[in-house]
């Protein structure tokens, strides 16, 4: 895949987009094979947030010398897409679209250096395209707490996702009889811990509640 800018980019806001074949790997489009020649055009440039590219369906009207490298295939005055952009889902020939999804993440769209450092790529050294990525996300992408905890709720069973339920009626039993404990013990077979303890809570609460009362008719007498 080859993308050529002009020298005056900004100002022209062209990109020339060619892809294709090089089965013998010199550094050659195999014109035997299928490939693919076709021009975008970027609007709004000032912020790439609003940025909007357009596929030309010809090339008239571009300068073809400012697009013309190396052993490039010769230009046409036609540009040559894939079938999949000309006709059905991904259809994008003569259409303008978004650069950036308006809801996407700030992390992904970020302007190159401003959130991490770019890396110098040297060709004495191999790179793992993938650990980077990953590395990029875990460092530097937000992590919704909350919204984890409920979709570990949804998606573990049984006891996996009642860990918390657990510390938390364990705190509720101290301040219990340990007689609670000993029933919940034998009951294990049967019913899940954590709704037995509930349920025990709830009767706590409950029993709390007749406490309270006396102790108000009490001070009352």
């Amino acid at each position: 895949v080859t993308l050529v800018l002009p020298n005056n980019a900004q100002e022209e806001g062209l990109v020339r987009t060619v892809y294709g074949v090089d089965d013998d790997e010199d550094g050659v489009f195999d014109l035997s094979s299928d490939y693919y020649d076709y021009f975008t055009y970027v609007s709004n440039r000032e912020d790439y947030r609003f940025s909007r590219v357009t596929y030309l369906e010809t090339t008239e009207n571009i300068q073809y010398s400012n697009f013309q490298v190396g052993n490039l295939p010769n230009l046409r005055h036609n540009c040559i897409y894939p079938t999949s952009f000309q006709a059905g889902e991904f259809e994008v020939v003569s259409r303008t679209l978004r650069v950036v999804s308006i809801d996407a993440q700030e992390e992904i769209v970020v302007l190159p250096g401003s959130l991490t450092d770019i890396i110098v790529v040297s060709s004495r050294e191999t790179y793992e395209v993938t650990r980077l990525v990953s590395t990029y996300f875990f460092e530097y992408t937000r992590i919704d707490i909350d919204r984890i905890i409920a979709t570990c709720d949804l998606g573990c069973v049984d006891d996996d996702d009642d860990w918390w339920y657990d510390d938390d009626d364990d705190d509720d039993d101290d301040d219990d009889d340990d007689d609670d404990d000993d029933d919940d013990d034998d009951d294990d077979d049967d019913d899940c811990d954590c709704v037995c303890e509930c349920d025990d809570d709830d009767d706590d609460d409950d029993d709390d509640d007749d406490d309270d009362d006396d102790d108000d008719d009490d001070d009352d007498d």
